[in-house]
């Protein structure tokens, strides 16, 4: 019930996530160009939308808790399927890793490739 299914989130909390490289890299067999990003996801039960948007500095949500984000700016959108996690994750964290990097909380892990 905190966050919502099929909605946009900024996988956080306060300002958006940021997210950056400094050099070109790929993201779920995808290009992802060297820079800044805020990072929003879109949690599914089955599938989950990771994305990557060129407008940073945001409140990572608007008033009346939509994800701040707009979505002509996402310049990255991979899917992936989410796993339950190994131990319970009270707190939100980002685990890397030699595959990349994971969203860990509660129950439930969301591994992202990056390569």
């Amino acid at each position: 019930k905190l966050v919502p299914y099929d909605k946009p989130w900024r996988a956080g909390a306060n300002e958006a996530t940021m997210f950056k490289t400094d050099k070109d890299i790929m993201v779920e067999g995808k290009m992802l160009k060297a820079g800044s990003y805020s990072f929003f996801t879109t949690p599914g039960k089955t599938e989950w939308s990771i994305m990557f948007n060129s407008e940073t500095g945001q409140w990572g949500d608007k008033e009346g808790g939509e994800a701040n984000m707009d979505p002509t700016k996402n310049v990255l959108t991979v899917k992936v399927k989410p796993l339950k996690s190994t131990k319970f994750n009270e707190r939100m964290t980002f685990a890397v890793n030699e595959k990349g990097f994971s969203l860990d909380w509660e129950n439930l892990s969301v591994p992202v490739v990056v390569q």
